[in-house]
């Protein structure tokens, strides 16, 4: 790919909540629960994990999924300073594509500073944002799509501030996750 003409083309690239991505793939890859986690993942990322961090695989918890395994899993607190212990040694970039940091995914060729519009699927101005992306000036110009008067149902997004919309994120209640200490809270900032 010629990423040299990237920065002048039209671009949108959309990201998941730092926070809430490394959370989320914690519960569906290595969480102590064999009713919510992919088994198959659990035994193969969990030991490369270790490895990257340095860690004895003595510290793994135990479950016997449903076909009678002896899978391997980790707490929250213990998987985020494995997690922590990886960043600190720079090695953030090996994990498991679940866990990588997105700027070493969506950002490794193109700084997010080149790309047109970065934003979460949650933004509330998505839909302004591709409008102007796109040239949908018709829309913008009548209050934005869903206006009653470009035959939407009335419920009106005002994309007349588009401009005012910046690239940064934002997140959202990370209690529907999980339960967290403070510690766990700071480690999860310093890493996302």
């Amino acid at each position: 790919t010629n990423w040299s003409r990237f920065s002048s083309e039209k671009s949108l690239v959309l990201i998941r909540d730092p926070k809430k991505r490394l959370l989320s793939s914690w519960k569906s890859k290595v969480q102590c629960n064999a009713d919510a986690v992919d088994t198959f993942d659990a035994r193969r990322i969990l030991p490369e994990l270790l490895d990257l961090a340095g860690f004895s695989h003595e510290i793994f918890s135990y479950y016997t999924d449903n076909k009678g395994l002896k899978t391997p899993c980790l707490d929250l607190s213990t998987f985020l300073l494995v997690m922590f212990q990886i960043h600190l040694q720079g090695k953030e970039g090996l994990v498991n594509d679940h866990m990588r940091p997105q700027h070493l995914i969506c950002f490794l060729h193109v700084g997010p500073d080149e790309w047109g519009v970065v934003t979460t699927i949650d933004d509330d101005g998505l839909t302004c944002k591709l409008e102007k992306m796109l040239g949908v000036e018709s829309a913008i110009k009548n209050g934005g799509i869903g206006n009653s008067s470009s035959g939407g149902d009335g419920d009106v997004f005002d994309c007349h501030d588009v401009e005012k919309m910046g690239k940064e994120h934002t997140t959202g209640k990370l209690s529907e996750y999980t339960t967290m200490t403070e510690v766990d809270e700071a480690i999860l900032n310093a890493i996302t």
